[in-house]
């Protein structure tokens, strides 16, 4: 993979394995591609089931070949504890099919299994990725002004994109690829 800048929606999890003993769990992820790392706020008391809607923009050196996800438990008087791990190969991210006009490159979103740290898969995360390699000027900016309202929304060379949580989660690259044709985007 070339250098650039890899923005990363996490948008929920599902069915996580609760670590914490008094209360619910008070999830948050921590993401890291070689020596890039980036962190989502804590979701509190959300137990099993955090939705953390964030956008985490790494600068990911040239020849990184995946991303690793780890979300953690907070705990305020022991150290955090591990939920689970989840690693995403980026060679998905630069499929042919996924490329927009721009250059620039945009996975479906989906939700990937998590592993428990004894290995057991448990639970689901649902994320998103949007690539931009260094010395290009896309002009790909990642807005959450109304993210609550939207999902994700992307500029890509001054255009908005809208793309509906449910457009991407449920309809997967031939709902995006319609979106974009109507857009007048493809």
């Amino acid at each position: 993979m070339p250098a650039g800048k890899l923005d990363v929606y996490v948008n929920s999890a599902n069915g996580l394995k609760d670590t914490e003993i008094i209360g619910k769990a008070d999830p948050y992820v921590i993401l890291k591609a070689e020596k890039a790392t980036g962190k989502t706020s804590t979701c509190k008391d959300q137990g099993s089931s955090p939705v953390w809607g964030e956008i985490i923009r790494l600068r990911i050196p040239n020849g990184c070949k995946q991303l690793v996800l780890t979300i953690y438990n907070e705990n305020r008087l022991y150290k955090d504890d591990i939920m689970g791990i989840v690693t995403i190969k980026l060679a998905e991210v630069f499929d042919p099919d996924n490329k927009l006009p721009d250059g620039s490159f945009l996975s479906p979103s989906a939700e990937y299994p998590v592993a428990r740290p004894d290995g057991k898969i448990q639970g689901k995360i649902s994320v998103a990725l949007i690539f931009e390699e260094d010395g290009t000027d896309l002009g790909l900016e990642v807005s959450d002004d109304i993210l609550p309202k939207y999902g994700c929304i992307v500029v890509v060379n001054k255009i908005r994109l809208f793309r509906a949580l449910n457009v991407l989660w449920f309809g997967g690259v031939l709902c995006v690829r319609r979106l974009f044709r109507a857009l007048k985007i493809l």
